[in-house]
């Protein structure tokens, strides 16, 4: 997916999240993140919980991790991951 196919911030959101929790280094995770950060700005709570709940369950869906995380008002992300 392409940076123009995302046709809402929660799709944007959605992809960032994604990106973030399968990077395969920090340096693309923190690039990720800092892109999700931005995106999520743009948002309310309930948009940025809905988005994140997507993609929990997409990597349940995919059975590549179990996920839960958090990110606070200033754009803070916690991640909790563990690999199946």
């Amino acid at each position: 997916m392409k940076e123009s196919d995302f046709q809402t911030y929660r799709e944007a959101l959605e992809m960032g999240l994604y990106l973030a929790v399968t990077a395969p280094d920090e340096e693309k995770k923190e690039e990720a993140l800092s892109m999700a950060k931005l995106i999520a700005s743009c948002m309310t709570p309930e948009e940025e919980e809905a988005a994140k709940l997507a993609v929990e369950q997409r990597l349940e869906e995919e059975n590549q991790c179990t996920l839960a995380f958090r990110m606070d008002h200033a754009g803070r992300i916690t991640f909790i991951k563990e690999s199946n």
